[in-house]
């Protein structure tokens, strides 16, 4: 991966001008203030200033400020800057220094240990810190493998007070500190020393390359193993765990640096610094320096590099620039990886709303090229991905499809796409069909977050693309019922579809009713129009139910022009228009009238318009019962007729069917009680309607003649027991008379028909019976004996007692409930109300209770609050305090009530 991750900017051609033997050997830098150690003992001060050329180059100036020397031509070794201390420390033949800074003057030496100016081999900082916090921590190594740890304050460098003192056998080569964890090198292995408890933990192996250890961010640490010919550099944690793929090497590195997430290393074999991603592990960039050229990371994490007499600085491309020419060269999951690893994680470390909001629409710039990179490629789904994470606005997408690019008319694009058509990429119609519905896919996942400008432009694109390509999802994306496309610029391609039912779907859901029948009705009756996708007049039928117009005239209008064409098709379901609503509402929008008129050809609908009419809306209206008595009738003739013709012919007859019928029948003529009564019986007179014949004698009194009639002609005792029950309605008195009317049948029938004895006593002795013992015995036959009817007997006057015991409980519980009744209101009449015909007002509103000298109703509460009726809504609670009592008030009427002092 080619990756111009950094700059190389020359800081200074030489060191010192004057003499050529003097090169940098130890470097430093933070903010602006850049510090330069030599190899003959000098520390040299330069202040940087930063311009920008016409190019747009950076040019980076040094500025001589002071110099000193530490020891004469003894190099410098290792510069380490403290910046909120404002402390050098200077390491040179085995001596450490401090000096401030900005002057380079020495702080005095003498609250120092002597000790750790002679000895010390080597330190290293403590990364754990923020450098611009007020602890600043070393640890030392010292000559003969003594470690110790010290802290910075102010001008002395104090010994830990946390971490002890400790040795070390075996020689450090190399180390690096992270709070409490000391990683070091040494010939054999890499190892995790406890500062806190000098424990020792191996990491791994050094092999058989040079140890180094380098601290790169956290508590992540890189080191270096030789495995044979081959250098492996492995990111290890404080546990010696690998967190990341080993990056491999050509040769062993002189020095490294790293400035997140690259690893710069120098190779003195070649004379070039080498870039290496910790992302992917791959080289991204080279430099060419001399092979004695050595690297220094700074305080701030910037990288230096000495080059003979000169310095050079590393300046990192911003990373918008090095993502941005990652995605130009395609490598678009290299540049995802690098922004998740860079842009992404600084809003970790930034709390300033402004500066979060900056780098949320950097990294949504940056997904919107790598989006529209991605679609270039042909990977829609992946791109399109990328384009709902970057916010990126439709109408910016929807120019770039030549299919429904009228759907974005009028609009500007605010990206530049490295495409201007979606068809410079497309090579094959599976392709474009891939785009098309990757498109669509996107399309639906943002609509719901759109303006309703967007979702137009959106909607009309998704029915123009399932009608092209995705059929089956134009049906489903119709059905939703919430599209609000433009309808005349899909009209066009859905005609030319044939997806005639889905451009009807949209004309309903926009309202535009009357352009969606026509054209359900011409898929209805032209029969050389075929769309599989239309459902049947059954849908038609529910649209019209859930039709929902502020204007009853129009929706009435509508319905009635439509019903002709849907009735012959369908015409019970048609019935569903006029009914489907709330009662109220049917009647007011389709007068009951209009309608049966509309429904005057078609009897099957009418009948079950009328039964709607009676059984539900409980029309009280007798020709609405008649007619319905009437048809049904004739229904059941014609179907019974049909069955006959079936079975001569040897067809299977529908039995349920005349059944369904006639119980309909009797139902009507059960419930209602408007019917003509004396227009059904001539009707029925010359039918065998025994069951339906009986029903209406009996709404005409007839029992007698109902009874005769189930008996004897329609042989059903157990119906004429049912008719009894159910005509008297919980009426015992009645009750008692039919079922004497049926004994009376049993015993005496008409027309000379003989008597049934045996069924007279089985109901007589059956739990049914109730009747008067008297009149029972005035029309049973004398030569019955008592044996016969002992059983009935028995019952009826057990029923006799146990009913005169159950009238004298009730009134025992009534002339209780009178007494309570009494009592409480005689405790209301003792209160005593004093109402003043000239200055009594309603205690809550105010209002005059006795206007025009006459006191009118008032209500008082049993706290003596008095008030008008209006303002005693709850009379539970006193409206005045807000108090609730147990007994409910009444109001105080005019009766007994004074003139000059009322009273009640």
């Amino acid at each position: 991966m080619a990756l111009n991750a950094f700059e190389s900017i020359q800081l200074l051609p030489q060191v010192a001008n004057n003499k050529p033997s003097v090169v940098a050997t130890a470097l430093d830098l933070w903010d602006d203030s850049l510090w330069i150690g030599t190899n003959e003992g000098h520390i040299v001060y330069h202040h940087l200033t930063t311009q920008v050329s016409t190019q747009r180059r950076k040019i980076i100036r040094c500025n001589y400020q002071k110099q000193t020397t530490i020891l004469p031509n003894k190099p410098i070794t290792q510069l380490a800057v403290a910046p909120n201390q404002r402390k050098l420390l200077v390491l040179s033949e085995s001596q450490l220094f401090i000096l401030y800074m900005d002057t380079l003057k020495y702080v005095d030496q003498k609250t120092a240990s002597l000790k750790i100016q002679q000895s010390v081999v080597k330190f290293c900082i403590d990364n754990s810190h923020n450098l611009s916090s007020d602890m600043f921590e070393i640890t030392v190594l010292h000559k003969r493998g003594v470690i110790r740890s010290y802290e910075l304050v102010r001008n002395v460098l104090n010994s830990s007070k946390r971490y002890k003192e400790f040795r070390e056998s075996q020689d450090i080569w190399t180390m690096a500190r992270c709070d409490r964890s000391l990683i070091v090198g040494q010939p054999s292995a890499y190892f995790c020393i406890d500062l806190l408890t000098t424990s020792k933990k191996h990491i791994t192996d050094v092999g058989t390359a040079k140890p180094f250890v380098h601290w790169l961010r956290e508590k992540e640490f890189l080191v270096v193993h030789g495995a044979g010919t081959q250098i492996l550099a492995v990111c290890i944690n404080t546990s010696g765990e690998s967190l990341r793929q080993p990056m491999q090497w050509v040769a062993m590195p002189s020095s490294i640096s790293f400035s997140y997430p690259y690893v710069v290393t120098m190779f003195p074999n070649v004379g070039t610094a080498s870039v290496f991603s910790i992302i992917d592990q791959s080289a991204v960039q080279v430099f060419d320096f001399e092979p004695s050229a050595e690297l220094f990371n700074t305080a701030d994490g910037r990288i230096l590099i000495a080059s003979g007499r000169a310095v050079h600085l590393l300046a990192p491309t911003p990373f918008e620039d090095q993502i941005s020419h990652l995605i130009q060269d395609g490598l678009v999951s290299e540049a995802l990886s690098l922004m998740d690893a860079t842009v992404s994680q600084e809003l970790e470390h930034v709390d300033d709303a402004d500066e979060v909001d900056e780098i949320r629409k950097k990294r949504r710039r940056l997904r919107r090229m790598a989006g529209l990179a991605l679609l270039a490629q042909r990977q829609f789904e992946d791109g399109f991905s990328l384009l709902q994470q970057s916010l990126t606005s439709p109408g910016d997408i929807l120019p770039l499809f030549p299919l429904i690019a009228t759907a974005a008319s009028g609009r500007t694009s605010r990206i530049s796409p490295p495409f201007l058509s979606i068809d410079e990429i497309i090579e094959t119609e599976s392709q474009r069909t891939n785009a098309y519905l990757a498109l669509a896919r996107y399309l639906q996942v943002i609509r719901p977050k759109l303006t309703h400008n967007l979702r137009g432009m959106v909607d009309t694109a998704l029915v123009v693309v399932y009608a092209l390509f995705e059929p089956h999802m134009l049906k489903e994306f119709v059905k939703q019922g919430d599209t609000d496309c433009n309808i005349e610029e899909c009209k066009a391609i859905l005609t030319s579809k044939n997806k005639l039912h889905a451009l009807a779907s949209l004309h309903a859901h926009a309202s535009q009713y009357r352009k969606a029948l026509e054209i359900w009705r011409r898929l209805e009756e032209d029969t050389s129009i075929i769309d599989p996708d239309y459902p049947g007049v059954q849908h038609v039928i529910d649209v019209l139910c859930s039709i929902k117009m502020t204007n009853t005239k129009q929706l009435r209008d509508l319905v009635f022009q439509n019903v002709s064409w849907i009735l012959p098709i369908a015409p019970q379901e048609c019935v569903r228009i006029f009914t489907n609503r709330t009662n109220t509402q049917n009647q007011q929008i389709f007068p009951p009238a209009d309608v049966l008129d509309h429904l005057s050809e078609h009897h099957i609908a009418k009948m079950i318009y009328l039964e709607y009419l009676v059984l539900t809306i409980k029309s009280e209206v007798e020709h609405h019962h008649t007619t319905l008595a009437m048809m049904l009738m004739d229904a059941v003739k014609r179907t019974r007729k049909e069955d006959e013709n079936k079975r001569r012919v040897n067809i299977p007859v529908d039995k349920s069917k005349l059944e369904n019928l006639r119980h309909r029948l009797q139902k009507v003529l059960k419930s209602s009680r408007f019917y003509d009564v004396d227009k059904l019986l001539y009707y029925l007179d010359s039918t065998d309607f025994h069951a339906e014949k009986a029903i209406v004698y009996g709404r005409a009194g007839r029992h007698e003649d109902a009874l005769h009639l189930l008996v004897y002609d329609l042989d059903n005792h157990r119906l004429a027991e049912e008719y009894c029950n159910e005509t008297t309605q919980g009426d015992r008195r009645l009750r008692q008379r039919l079922f004497l009317l049926l004994l009376k049948v049993y015993l005496q029938p008409k027309n000379g028909r003989t008597a049934m004895n045996d069924h007279a006593i089985a109901m007589l002795n059956s739990n049914l019976s109730d009747l008067n013992v008297v009149d029972v015995l005035q029309i049973l036959p004398d030569h019955w004996s008592l044996g016969v009817i002992h059983t009935f007997l028995r019952q009826a006057i057990r029923s006799d007692v146990h009913h005169k015991h159950t009238v004298q409980i009730k009134k025992g519980l009534a002339r209780s409930e009178y007494f309570r009744v009494s009592e409480e209101h005689m405790l209301l009449q003792k209160q005593r109300v004093v109402v003043d015909e000239t200055s009594s007002r309603c205690m809550v509103c105010r209002r005059d209770l006795a206007p025009g000298g006459e006191v009118g109703q008032f209500v008082r509460y049993p706290n003596a609050v008095i008030v008008c009726t209006s303002c005693s809504a709850d009379p539970f609670v006193c409206p005045k305090t807000g108090k609730r009592f147990a007994r409910k008030v009444h109001p105080y009427s005019l009766a007994g009530v004074s003139q000059s002092h009322s009273k009640a």
